[in-house]
């Protein structure tokens, strides 16, 4: 993904340091503006305490006042939404992919598990296999790792920033660095 994304940075002259790092420990060389995280990246951090260390490291890389805002599947979206289910999809005749979604309750992850056949400049295809698990947590507990981390948040709400409801599937996330 970064050799794709440095690859369009530089056709469309972008100058960005990119970084692959652990987001629950990393350090940057100097502090940034704004951080964001989206779609799906925190819903990774399978403990509290995995997500408590993503948001200290934000923190520590946020100038004063700098801004995190980021998004994540509520415990709803993935119990509901995502579910126990299986999908097949065939956009079209070079990939058919299915998807295989369990929700354990007690443990608030859901494992997918994705099989894509991709064809091959010969016709045939080629099997690729993901395992995803992704833990829904309550948003006043987010909040308060983020407040425990030294992120004021600023507003939580739908993915416009609507107010949530008990439904809601994901939320998005503005916080600010003391």
């Amino acid at each position: 993904m970064l050799a794709q994304a440095r690859s369009k940075g530089d056709a469309a002259g972008v100058r960005v340091a990119w970084l692959q790092a652990d987001a629950r420990n990393f350090v940057l060389q100097r502090p940034v503006e704004v951080v964001t995280c989206m779609y799906d990246a925190l819903n990774y951090m399978l403990t509290e305490q995995d997500l408590a260390a993503v948001f200290g490291c934000v923190r520590d890389c946020l100038q004063p006042g700098g801004l995190f805002i980021f998004d994540m599947n509520t415990r709803a979206g993935l119990a509901e939404e995502w579910g126990t289910s299986e999908r097949i999809d065939s956009p079209g005749d070079e990939l058919f992919m299915t998807w295989q979604t369990t929700y354990d309750h007690e443990s608030e992850v859901n494992t997918l598990v994705l099989t894509a056949f991709v064809r091959q400049p010969a016709g045939l295809y080629r099997r690729i296999r993901e395992v995803h698990h992704e833990r829904g947590y309550p948003v006043a507990r987010v909040r308060e790792l983020c407040e425990a981390a030294g992120l004021a948040v600023a507003e939580i709400g739908d993915l416009e920033l609507r107010p949530l409801t008990g439904d809601s599937e994901r939320f998005l996330c503005v916080a600010e660095r003391r």
